[in-house]
């Protein structure tokens, strides 16, 4: 290895790599997300839980932008970033299950992990075997849609009733947009659950090959 090698791969090594930092972030936010999803002053900690959920969102578009970027791809960045997407939307179900979610909400959200933890296995298995299964252009709509869910039925969660009295805001908007959020979160919810279910379905099927 030549002088000039050593001296990049010593730069490197003394970089911080800001792409894994915004990883631990995103882990970081996800306790905090569940505080303020449990807080009785639902109005406030919807507005606040909902920023962050979309902060992380935002972290995890840019991470691996700037770790192409910067030449700081790692094998654990390759782990982590899936592992806190799935963590931070798995926790949020279960509080969204706990406080508001019907039948058919935790039909839908059981389907999603559910397909989580197979293409989890699924990519496992491939690795294994030395192969690596690409993400589909439908997938990363499943994400756009996913994420427009989440933050619909986060806010969502307020009753009218607990905007008014909660807030002391008798606003007539409010009344009424928090409803058609939630409805709005749960259209795009049934979306990413079908476009989930698809691409499940795509990934189990490319791996077919590999079962031997």
């Amino acid at each position: 290895m030549n002088k000039k090698n050593l001296n990049k791969k010593t730069a490197k090594a003394k970089r911080i790599n800001w792409a894994n930092i915004m990883v631990y972030f995103r882990f970081a936010l996800i306790p905090v997300i569940m505080f303020t999803m449990l807080s009785k002053d639902l109005l406030m900690a919807n507005v606040i839980s909902v920023c962050l959920y979309y902060l992380a969102c935002i972290t995890d578009l840019f991470d691996g932008w700037w770790a192409r970027k910067h030449d700081m791809v790692t094998d654990l960045g390759k782990v982590l970033d899936p592992i806190a997407d799935k963590v931070a939307v798995l926790c949020i179900f279960l509080v969204l299950a706990k406080t508001k979610f019907g039948a058919l909400e935790i039909l839908l959200s059981g389907l999603i992990i559910f397909r989580e933890i197979l293409v989890s296995g699924v990519r496992e298995f491939t690795a294994v075997k030395g192969h690596k299964i690409e993400v589909s252009y439908i997938a990363k709509w499943k994400t756009t849609f996913q994420m427009f869910a989440v933050g619909g039925l986060m806010l969502g969660t307020t009753s009218p009733q607990m905007v008014c009295a909660g807030s002391k805001m008798s606003s007539m908007f409010l009344y009424y947009f928090m409803p058609l959020v939630y409805k709005f979160g749960l259209v795009f919810l049934a979306i990413s659950t079908v476009l989930t279910v698809l691409t499940g379905w795509q990934y189990f099927k490319g791996s077919i090959k590999y079962m031997k």
